[in-house]
């Protein structure tokens, strides 16, 4: 299986989604992005960054609901993509009382829309990978995040279970990022005080996500891979 050359980002407007559009712009063989996410305007704004004569760009602006959804497939069904990453997620708290339609959102964002986004794009995909986004810290919950944390749990078992459906044509994997950075709004102790949580003793940002992200793209040898990127912060006793 050769490195991917056609790839599909499904949040790429997003912090992580749009790093990982750079990053997969600037690999070696990659002659297409196909950029998907809720906002036209940003679509349009991180398009023109990345197109260039090595890597041509499309967008759909998209929030992958039924309409949406089949104008996805229409777009992708050209480009019969090697390569989906889906980054979307929405990290929300739903502490007791949240109403229902804030707990059906968290759950569309983090698990339903990238199930049915998989249902749809991988019947027209050649041989390649899907790649997810789960969390590390899943078996450390924070107080709060029912919600978010029973999505991100659906996610793993959801890539355990496509493995098998999907092979031996694609392979399916998750990163599992843990505390990486801290909101801009944060307070200025909030970065070391997190840091403190993390074995290695520091957030290691995005760059890691992108180096573990290669790890599963270029190995052909794995699927249904659930890579924890964290620090060592998920096995951290008392965490």
């Amino acid at each position: 299986m050769s490195a991917p050359s056609s790839a599909v980002i499904i949040g790429a407007t997003g912090i992580l989604g749009a790093a990982i559009t750079q990053h997969l712009s600037d690999r070696g063989g990659m002659g297409h992005l196909t950029l998907v996410g809720r906002s036209a305007h940003k679509l349009d704004s991180l398009a023109a960054m990345i197109s260039g004569a090595d890597c041509t760009v499309e967008t759909v602006a998209a929030d992958l609901t039924g309409t949406d959804l089949n104008r996805l497939s229409r777009a992708v069904e050209s480009r019969a993509p090697d390569c989906l990453v889906i980054t979307m997620g929405d990290h929300a708290r739903t502490p007791l009382g949240t109403a229902r339609d804030r707990h059906e959102e968290i759950l569309f964002a983090n698990l339903t829309a990238p199930l049915l986004a998989i249902h749809a794009i991988a019947p027209l995909m050649r041989p390649g990978t899907i790649t997810l986004f789960g969390d590390a810290m899943i078996s450390r919950p924070m107080t709060g995040y029912s919600t978010y944390y029973a999505a991100k749990a659906g996610i793993t078992t959801l890539v355990e279970t496509l493995a098998h459906e999907l092979a031996p044509l694609i392979r399916i994997n998750a990163l599992l990022p843990g505390i990486l950075n801290v909101k801009a709004s944060a307070g200025p102790d909030a970065e070391a005080r997190w840091a403190a949580r993390v074995p290695l003793g520091y957030l290691g940002g995005v760059g890691p996500l992108l180096k573990a992200l290669d790890h599963l793209l270029d190995n052909p040898y794995l699927t249904g891979a659930l890579l924890p990127v964290d620090g060592g912060a998920s096995h951290t006793p008392g965490a």
